[in-house]
């Protein structure tokens, strides 16, 4: 088993050699040697001329006019530079159109002008074509590059169009090379270095500028997010082309273009290897900036320039590179020193570093012999690592991690050679900690078999008492047999009567018969088990048997943490239930509802969600016409709401009759239960199932309850399994009806039906059928309640009519205004039974 796992951590690690966190685990490292390594001077051969923001606030914002720059490049001339390179983009002609339009207008008329009026015409035709002064300001100048910028790809893509002379131009400058080069013979595809960057789109510069540069060059600025290593060579449609620090190299130190070659081991001059990368990239060791932070190297504002402020021995002999380095208009890349260069500034870094040879190699011997080392640390970890103590594997690993990661930093600080060992640290860090993991698995294996019974048998207790019975029977399984352990299950099986899950009972207990065949009454509480597991079914009203079950064999049942006492009710989806909560003594009403067996199961969740969230809303509300709630949880797929239990009955009950209230009760159970709302509405809870049956008048018949908040939300959420719309639809306001969002107005049409059905014994809207109903409710106006019942007053007309408005609009704003409508009628109501009296 060790063997394997050394041999499974060796594979991993070199297939994750180049993903990309192991690529930032390297240059990780690589930057950390980078940072370690000696500084050394920067080639004084290199000048800098910044277009910076000085030289921005003084010319005027970028881009100039490139008279401009052929001005500067006229001082630059002056000062017999040996070589000249620009990082700008020439790719757009400046003056285009005007100077078209002065050309046409010149040949118009020439024949015309008088020769004094011609010349001055031909003037200013030259000083508008600004790109044709560059031009001849580059010609004059000698050796002058121009690098142009591109589009990183993973494919080739074409070049311009073959009429262009720019286009032919870059493909004579191509580098002879291999057809595949850049390859370690031997080394598998995936730990083969870096082949040579791709570029896709070119932004090559006009012609008319091109002509009078000595060539035209990739800028060879890496996309990455940090500049480690910059390229050489890209490849573009199949050709190699030198980058313009391989061309300013190359200028400078006089080497012919035909001299430069590739091979499969990189770039070389007349058969000499110009650098040690196998990549065809150069990895500069970057130069600190100076004690006051500036650059390292020379560096000239080109305002100066301009200005003639330049002494011109500052240029002679030098090469001099242009580019922006104001942040504005220049990208800035990190480095691994942590500096931030601009593309010219990146340029100068690695033209100092090919002059003066301070580059770092990645060559083909520093990845063999990173293979070497994956190799040679997977059969340690395979063959020689499990066979060491725990102590002498972790010191010999740790030794070996010291000693790889200081390969990598002395190659680097001390032969300027890089050799990326993170992957073989990464295999010896890994495979040692899977080993002592599996070590201490297998150690603590044995003594976990000789105190397992313990174990398990103190964990099913705890689980049994947290009411976890299905992991506590998983527990009590594995223990040893015992007369503790015979009765731990058999309470475990009475646990699971008390839950009602008499199939999990009858397990328990057989579970139990099997190992001590005559213990108790074992067979007994099988046989009653499996009868009462076929006969009930737990779900809604009307389908479903109650929880309580007559007869003293069977346990009272227990839902969550509360005991069952006797039934209460039934509710439209469940049962209602006496409850006692143990722990407090408190009793209490758990209303029960089967909630996946009334909705499909695409809106179960989300109707659980609803109810849940609801419910613990309405939790919040404390109000003394608000039934408290304490406790909403589900358990066996039923899920269950704890309130408090309120002696009376519903208003249900005092409908018509001998029990009907008299109005002024009425209406005063109406003003309760309109400042309830309000106090609910208040605290954004919407009740949306207002009637008789839920609210509750105590026994003395003068204090109100509302109930079921939170329990009311299902019945405005989508339709259930065979399409009931769940709630009293009679009660429901046309919008509730019509499934449009409802807010506490709904409620107060509600709490209008029942003032009308109190009042009345009649409901104001029936019909035959639910769909006449609704359209009853939502059109037709309902009947005068003081014809229906002679004697009242003609303000609970004009209360009735006001809270049945079809229009939420033209009802009462809140229950407030309802609550003091409803006071002064009964004022009114009680002053003229006073009178009458």
């Amino acid at each position: 088993m060790d063997w394997l796992i050394g041999a499974l951590c060796l594979v991993a690690v070199l297939l994750v050699s180049e993903s990309d966190w192991m690529r930032s685990l390297e240059h990780g490292a690589y930057d950390l040697a980078v940072q370690l390594a000696p500084a050394r001077p920067p080639s004084a051969e290199v000048v800098v001329v910044a277009i910076d923001e000085a030289s921005l606030a003084e010319h005027g914002a970028w881009p100039w006019s490139r008279d401009l720059l052929a001005l500067a490049q006229r001082r630059i001339t002056a000062g017999e530079p040996r070589v000249v390179a620009y990082t700008l983009s020439f790719e757009a002609a400046h003056n285009e159109r005007g100077l078209e339009v002065m050309a046409e207008f010149r040949d118009r008329h020439a024949a015309r002008l008088g020769r004094q009026l011609r010349r001055q015409l031909q003037q200013a035709v030259n000083r508008l074509d600004t790109d044709h002064s560059l031009s001849i300001a580059f010609r004059g100048a000698g050796q002058v590059l121009l690098g142009f910028p591109y589009d990183p790809a993973p494919g080739n893509r074409p070049l311009p169009a073959p009429g262009s002379a720019v286009a032919a131009r870059l493909e004579a400058q191509a580098l002879p090379g291999a057809a595949s080069p850049l390859r370690v013979a031997g080394l598998p595809a995936f730990l083969q270095p870096p082949g040579i960057e791709r570029a896709g789109r070119v932004y090559l510069p006009t012609e008319k500028i091109a002509a009078g540069a000595l060539g035209i060059a990739p800028s060879g600025v890496p996309g990455a997010d940090a500049v480690r290593a910059v390229p050489l060579v890209v490849e573009h449609a199949g050709n190699w082309l030198p980058t313009l620090a391989l061309r300013v190299y190359a200028a400078f130190r006089g080497v012919p273009l035909a001299s430069l070659a590739l091979n499969p081991r990189g770039l070389a001059v007349n058969g000499e290897p110009l650098t040690r990368d196998l990549g065809a990239r150069v990895h500069p060791r970057f130069y600190p900036a100076t004690a006051a932070g500036d650059s390292p190297f020379t560096t000239v504002p080109i305002a100066a320039l301009i200005e003639d402020r330049v002494s011109p021995a500052v240029l002679r002999d030098k090469i001099v590179l242009v580019g922006l380095t104001a942040p504005r208009f220049a990208a800035a890349w990190p480095t691994p020193l942590g500096t931030e260069l601009s593309e010219i500034e990146v340029l100068a870094h690695t033209v100092s570093a090919l002059l003066g040879g301070d580059a770092f190699a990645l060559g083909d011997t520093a990845l063999m012999a990173r293979l070497a080392a994956l190799v040679l640390i997977g059969c340690y970890l395979m063959l020689l690592a499990p066979r060491l103590r725990t102590g002498s594997s972790v010191l010999l690993g740790g030794l070996l991690t010291v000693l790889v990661v200081n390969v990598e930093l002395f190659a680097l600080l001390l032969r300027d050679t890089w050799v990326p060992m993170m992957n073989v640290v990464v295999l010896l860090v890994a495979g040692h900690l899977l080993l002592a993991a599996n070590r201490l698995v297998q150690r603590r294996l044995g003594h976990y078999q000789a105190a397992l019974s313990d174990s398990n048998r103190l964990l099913g207790q705890a689980l049994q008492a947290q009411g976890r019975l299905d992991e506590a029977f998983a527990k009590f399984r594995h223990c040893l047999d015992s007369e503790e352990t015979a009765g731990l299950l058999y309470n475990l099986g009475l646990d699971f009567e008390r839950k009602r899950h008499f199939n999990k009972a009858g397990d328990v207990f057989r579970f139990l018969h099997e190992r001590r065949r005559r213990y108790r009454d074992v067979e007994a509480r099988i046989a009653r088990n499996d009868e009462l597991d076929a006969r009930v079914v737990l779900g809604p009203a009307g389908g479903a048997d109650t929880l309580i079950i007559a007869g003293g064999e069977v346990q009272k049942p227990v839902l969550g943490r509360y005991e069952l006492e006797r039934e209460l009710g039934r509710g439209a989806m469940g049962m209602v239930y006496l409850g006692r909560d143990p722990k407090i003594g408190r009793t209490v009403a758990v209303k029960t509802m089967a909630l996946d067996q009334e909705f499909d199961a695409e809106n179960l969740d989300d109707v659980k969600q609803r109810f849940f969230r609801e419910a613990e809303t309405a939790g919040r509300l404390k109000h003394p016409h608000i039934v408290t709630i304490y406790d909403v949880g589900e358990e066996r797929d039923l899920s269950y709401i704890a309130m408090d239990y309120l002696p009376g009955e519903p208003l249900s009950a005092f409908v018509g009759g001998q029990r009907a209230l008299a109005p002024a009760e009425v209406l005063e159970v109406a003003i309760q239960v309109a400042e309830a709302l309000h106090y609910a509405h208040q605290n954004n809870v919407v009740h949306r199932d207002i009637k008789p049956g839920n609210i509750i008048l105590d026994e003395t018949g003068r204090h109100a309850t509302v109930t079921d908040f939170g329990v009311a939300c299902l019945t405005d959420a989508s339709r259930t399994k065979t399409g009931t719309i769940l709630g009293s639809p009679s009660f429901m306001s046309p919008e509730q009806l019509s499934g449009e969002r409802v807010d506490g107005r709904s409620d107060l049409f509600s709490l209008g039906v029942t003032l009308f059905q109190l009042l009345t014994a009649q409901l104001p809207f029936t019909a035959d059928s639910l769909s006449s109903l609704m359209y009853r409710i939502a059109n037709e106006r309902h009947p005068d309640p003081c014809k229906l019942r002679p004697g009242l007053p003609a303000c609970v007309r004009a209360i009735v009519d006001r809270a049945l408005q079809k229009a939420p609009e033209r009802r009462y704003g809140n229950g407030e205004q309802m609550a003091i409508a409803l006071r002064r009628c009964r004022e009114r109501m009680l002053n003229a039974e006073g009178k009458a009296a």
